[in-house]
């Protein structure tokens, strides 16, 4: 988002705290405790609860033709959602398709149209013809050895592409 930061609470509900400091709880679906969130640059917020998809924000509302997400990410009022198989879901306009992705899929991050999702431990950027190229691989020197880095998880900001690998170290890469 432009103008607010979203916390998973640990109780499972939704907090938007603004860049003025004030924060508020956002509205659910009863007896919802959510297990992932994504929001977009427009402020409107989606949560995986049980595997299943729900837009928070601005308003209330299931969308029902995602089951077994693990991990979601949102830009410009599109959704992308990892499932469990290693599959992605897009979700617009209440449509749902397939995304189509590397095999294996963990881990999705998106912004301003620009796709990059994990699998298989690389991280793979989207193309402007809707394809995956992977990008190149990390590589860390311990102990005078040099040795490839497994991605787990990959974020978007406006300028960089940030990336964590399976020990928890995080790399900034710089956009193109």
């Amino acid at each position: 988002s432009e103008t607010s930061v979203y916390a998973l609470l640990h109780s499972g509900k939704i907090e938007r705290k603004t860049w003025h400091g004030s924060a508020v709880t956002l509205p659910g679906l009863p007896d919802t405790a959510f297990e992932m969130i994504a929001a977009d640059e427009d402020d409107r917020v989606w949560g995986l609860s049980g595997g299943k998809l729900v837009r928070v924000a601005p308003s209330v509302q299931p969308e029902p033709c995602v089951q077994g997400g693990i991990n979601a990410a949102a830009s410009h009022g599109v959704v992308f959602v990892v499932k469990a198989d290693g599959t992605v879901t897009r979700v617009e306009g209440g449509a749902c398709s397939r995304e189509p992705t590397p095999d294996g899929v963990t881990w999705m991050a998106v912004r301003d149209g620009r796709a990059t999702v994990v699998a298989r431990g690389v991280a793979w950027d989207r193309r402007a013809d809707g394809s995956y190229e992977p990008l190149p691989g990390l590589t860390v020197l311990r102990g005078g050895e040099r040795r490839a880095v497994d991605i787990a998880q990959v974020a978007r900001s406006k300028y960089f592409l940030w990336a964590r690998d399976v020990e928890g170290h995080v790399f900034v890469l710089s956009e193109p």
